[in-house]
């Protein structure tokens, strides 16, 4: 029995004859330590960046409802920041789940997180429910507020007519829109029969 407690304690004794450092380390060893949890930290967290090419994606609700959907020639998402970089691009945004507005433009940057789409570089925008549509500079929609915009000669059509002004403000059906210029232009087309 002696022996098992003179064996137990002879670690203990020879840490006190070494000045206590068992178990303690140095200033050299927790910088070095500290260095190796930042790195650890830093590579767990860096930036994620995927480029893909003809990607189809969508973004769904809580319920599994889709919010848009989008196609493009190239996509570049940065995991970090939860944007995206489309090219090419062709959405369809949804209204509670159904479709309501499909938009196209060379360049979009997209927003996962704020639910936000950022259209440019000619964008044009089809109603799905009531065959209206748009043409722009550039555009914005916003799945918070069921909301686009758009901006720079902007031309608001249906059919046999069109509307020119320089903004744009509607629902994302284009059920119900705001448009305003200086002055804003409306010119209609007679049919040919």
């Amino acid at each position: 029995m002696f022996r098992r407690v003179a064996l137990a304690a002879l670690p203990l004794l020879i840490a006190g004859c070494a000045g206590g450092r068992l178990g303690e380390k140095t200033a050299q060893e927790k910088r070095e330590a500290a260095r190796v949890a930042r790195e650890r930290r830093a590579d767990r967290f860096a930036p994620v960046r995927l480029r893909q090419e003809n990607l189809k994606s969508t973004l769904s609700d809580e319920e599994g409802r889709p919010i848009w959907e989008a196609t493009s020639k190239l996509i570049e998402v940065e995991e970090k920041t939860k944007t995206g970089r489309l090219e090419g691009a062709r959405f369809i945004f949804y209204d509670n789940g159904k479709p309501a507005l499909e938009a196209r433009a060379p360049l979009v940057t997209a927003n996962y997180k704020e639910k936000t789409v950022q259209l440019r570089g000619g964008v044009e925008g089809i109603s799905l429910t009531g065959g209206y549509g748009f043409r722009a500079k550039e555009a914005e929609w916003e799945y918070e507020k069921k909301q686009v915009r758009a901006s720079g000669g902007v031309t608001l059509w249906r059919e046999e007519w069109r509307v020119v002004g320089d903004e744009l403000t509607g629902d994302t059906a284009l059920n119900r829109v705001r448009l305003v210029g200086k002055p804003a232009r409306l010119m209609v087309t007679q049919k040919s029969k």
